[in-house]
């Protein structure tokens, strides 16, 4: 791998562009200290990590779209446990929970549709995030 190296006058700021066919556009800034080599590759890494999660978010926003059947089958099911559990538990007389799980019944389109569009809006991120978070370590503390 080459490195093309040119200096910036007004920052104390050296820009390094990588000339090899796999990463030509990737630009480093690498900050003129003793430890340079290790702040270039500490934002390199960042750099490769924020890309992976944003093919990872890609990836999840297709599946949602390829897989949108099994998503609202797993949303009827969802709906159907949670207000029949919540109208048991909230409504005690019995022909009222009768008439508040018809209401249920009804509403269920609507909530269907809702569930759907914001899922497949919000859920690739929040999975990507969470999933983020299982693979973080926390940093070691400068005394270890």
């Amino acid at each position: 791998m080459q490195y093309l190296t040119r200096p910036h006058r007004e920052l104390n700021v050296q820009m390094t562009e990588v000339a090899s066919p796999i990463d030509y556009k990737l630009k480093k800034i690498m900050l003129t200290t003793s430890n340079s080599s290790k702040v270039a590759i500490t934002i390199r890494e960042k750099q490769l990590a924020d890309e992976h999660m944003q093919d990872v978010e890609l990836l999840l926003e297709n599946m949602f779209k390829r897989e949108e059947a099994t998503l609202q089958l797993v949303l009827d099911r969802l709906y159907d446990i949670g207000s029949n559990n919540l109208i048991n538990y909230r409504v005690k007389p019995r022909p009222l929970n009768r008439l508040m799980k018809w209401i249920a019944r009804l509403t269920k389109p609507a909530f269907h549709y809702l569930a759907v569009r914001w899922s497949k809006k919000n859920c690739p991120k929040l999975i990507a995030d969470w999933l983020y978070s299982q693979v973080q370590f926390p940093n070691p503390t400068v005394g270890s």
